[in-house]
């Protein structure tokens, strides 16, 4: 993206792309800036969008059923690897690439597993399928780096992606069933309900103000995701300019964090909570999150990172922890699961722009001090 921005807004003429280069020209450098900003407004854009309609789309899921809009969110996976592909063969302008991404992530796919898994699984088994299917984002998330390493170019790249995403949309297709009873008739006040929450974001969200359980574990969720979010988009950077990591070393660091998360959530999870039950567990993993942001900011050299690293792995055990609970607590599996991912869209919006802010006011004092705040957030 820093390559089309350069050559779109700042005359860059030069034949290799920006990325190739080791000593970027001043086009090259405006570029990154550009993608950069264009990323962080995008992804408000996005986060704001997720509010609105994840909450209506779980609505949705509970009356009308889930696959169509599995199968649905699948489809609009491939259309921004798609755009990237336009924007490497034919130059196409990166807006319809972020355009594109923002329309997939209105709809937080994970979320509206989770309710698939509520509407299949027995309760105590509930947590750790939650857990299974984090963990497969989490790999996935850590491994996908490599093909860029493993491919020859950037096309076949691309294209992979696309073939993945279409496979997923062709097993869906083909073998996903419905696992929610549809009704066949819809309450007149159900369609109200619908109408106003789409003017009403509040309207959509207020099934995490029913009961003071639920509102705890809404609240949980919001802060632990507002941390993360803030950790995700900050580490890398902070890493690099106060420790001197280099891409080698922070791709070491990532397949930590992937066989990790692997080994925490798809392996560990059930038996911890077989051994403690799932509020030890709970706790437990907010303790982890205050001690690994609190390793984050306190860290002067890289070997601990690798522990914290491994550490963050077990704070997010309480995705699926208060996944599990908050479906124990409403029989709208749909709803109650869109309704806490769209908090957690607003949490990871506003995460990086607090936190950022601390960074700035703090940076000549003590730069790992956003950290520190974090671990308090935690």
């Amino acid at each position: 993206m820093g390559d089309r921005y350069a050559r779109i807004n700042h005359g860059y003429k030069g034949i290799e792309t920006c990325s190739s280069l080791h000593v970027k020209p001043s086009a090259c450098v405006a570029g990154s800036d550009d993608a950069q900003a264009a990323a962080a407004a995008w992804n408000v854009v996005a986060r704001m969008l997720c509010l609105v309609c994840n909450p209506l789309a779980g609505s949705y899921s509970d009356r009308e059923g889930r696959r169509s809009i599995v199968i649905l969110c699948l489809a609009m996976a491939c259309v921004p690897t798609v755009c990237l592909g336009l924007i490497i063969t034919v130059n196409l302008h990166p807006v319809f690439y972020y355009a594109s991404s923002c329309l997939l992530l209105a709809i937080e796919l994970l979320g509206l597993s989770f309710a698939v898994m509520s509407d299949v699984m027995p309760v105590e088994f509930r947590t750790a399928s939650y857990g299974l299917l984090s963990a497969g984002l989490v790999g996935g998330f850590s491994f996908a780096p490599t093909l860029v390493v493993i491919l020859p170019s950037q096309a076949s790249v691309v294209a992979t992606s696309l073939s993945l995403t279409l496979i997923g949309l062709l097993l869906s297709i083909t073998w996903l069933p419905e696992t929610r009873e549809i009704r066949e008739v819809t309450p007149e006040g159900e369609n109200q309900n619908l109408t106003s929450s789409l003017f009403n974001p509040l309207q959509a969200l207020s099934v995490l103000n029913e009961t003071r359980v639920i509102r705890l574990i809404a609240l949980a969720s919001f802060l632990s995701s507002l941390v993360f979010a803030a950790d995700a988009t900050l580490l890398v950077y902070y890493l690099e300019e106060h420790l001197g990591v280099n891409a080698k070393q922070l791709a070491t660091m990532f397949i930590v964090l992937a066989v990790s998360g692997i080994a925490v959530q798809g392996g560990m999870l059930q038996w911890l909570i077989n051994r403690m039950g799932d509020h030890k567990v709970l706790l437990y993993s907010f303790i982890c999150g205050a001690v690994h942001n609190g390793i984050y900011g306190a860290a002067r050299r890289q070997w601990p990172i690798y522990a914290a690293f491994i550490l963050s792995q077990f704070t997010k055990l309480n995705t699926p922890i208060l996944s599990s609970l908050a479906s124990r607590h409403s029989s709208e599996h749909g709803r109650i699961q869109g309704a806490l991912f769209a908090l957690k869209a607003l949490a990871s919006a506003l995460g990086p722009v607090v936190l950022q802010a601390v960074y700035h006011c703090t940076k000549t004092i003590f730069p790992g001090t956003l950290f520190l705040c974090a671990s308090l957030l935690s």
